[in-house]
């Protein structure tokens, strides 16, 4: 079945909701480029179930906006599934360039004026990341409604926002659940030689790892000298020092890999702070 635009893509999906909150635009919304409300990792969705992602490499076979090529299995990085249909026109194919009727092509291909972002609606808060200890609860939005395009803006503010959460003290200290993530790793082998898998008991590498660094998964083998990054991230809300002294009643915690500040009122760059009476945001 070829599939020219989400419109009829959705209709042939039972139960699909992806067009009940289209913006208010003039004209279908083909004319205004459905491309700039619904990016590469929609059309996969659409195509291939809620899992699927745009494929994170491309190859040379085909024009990029000539077939749609997705990743369907969150687990194998290495193998996409293809589609022969056009990406819907108003698709960004490269930097300033987006695609009409199959063909990668600049801004001055299209008859359409210049395309400011604007954000889309926030989701909904995320569940708190952990059960005591000082945990994050956040939500996003994204700057696809539409897309900036032919030399528009992007959206102006923050796509992140983020609180604290089940701040209440745990049994264990904020270091035992650093060295929890790291031991969690301990079945995983490392191949430090093709071929050859080696197993070691992963402890905290703190010390060691400074800025955005401590945010990531790195943990040091117990007993030997090297650090290796076991994983994307650590949990948000794992603790961390930023590079200057927080603020007097400030938290510094993990937030989506990188190291973030919380004011005194546990919300994200609010900045608000204890007074020597230890009042948050008092006199």
């Amino acid at each position: 079945m070829l599939i020219n635009s989400v419109a009829l893509c959705c209709s042939s999906l039972r139960g699909a909701a992806c067009l009940r909150d289209l913006p208010a635009v003039s004209g279908s919304i083909q004319d205004s480029k459905p491309g700039l409300y619904y990016g590469v990792d929609d059309q996969c969705r659409v195509a291939f179930g809620l899992r699927a992602r745009a494929c994170p490499f491309t190859t040379q076979d085909l024009p990029t906006c000539r077939v749609l090529s997705c990743q369907t299995n969150p687990d194998d990085h290495s193998s996409c599934r293809r589609l022969l249909v056009p990406l819907l026109d108003g698709t960004e194919c490269a930097p300033h360039q987006w695609c009409l009727k199959g063909l990668c092509v600049r801004p001055d291909h299209f008859s359409s004026s210049v395309v400011h972002g604007s954000w889309s609606s926030w989701s909904e808060f995320s569940p708190c990341s952990r059960t005591c200890g000082g945990g994050v609860t956040h939500r996003t939005r994204q700057c696809n409604n539409p897309r900036p395009a032919f030399g528009g803006t992007e959206c102006q503010g923050l796509d992140l926002e983020a609180v604290l959460c089940q701040q209440q003290s745990c049994d264990s200290t904020q270091l035992d659940f650093i060295a929890e993530q790291c031991s969690q790793t301990d079945p995983q082998p490392l191949h430090l030689q093709p071929a050859a898998a080696s197993f070691y008991t992963w402890v905290p590498a703190v010390g060691f790892a400074q800025g955005e660094q401590q945010c990531r998964l790195l943990c040091q083998a117990q007993g030997e000298s090297f650090i290796v990054s076991r994983g994307s991230q650590f949990v948000d809300g794992t603790r961390c020092d930023p590079p200057a002294a927080p603020p007097f009643g400030s938290t510094a915690a993990c937030v989506r890999g990188r190291c973030q500040l919380f004011g005194c009122d546990g919300v994200l760059h609010s900045g608000k702070v204890w007074d020597v009476c230890g009042v948050c945001d008092g006199d």
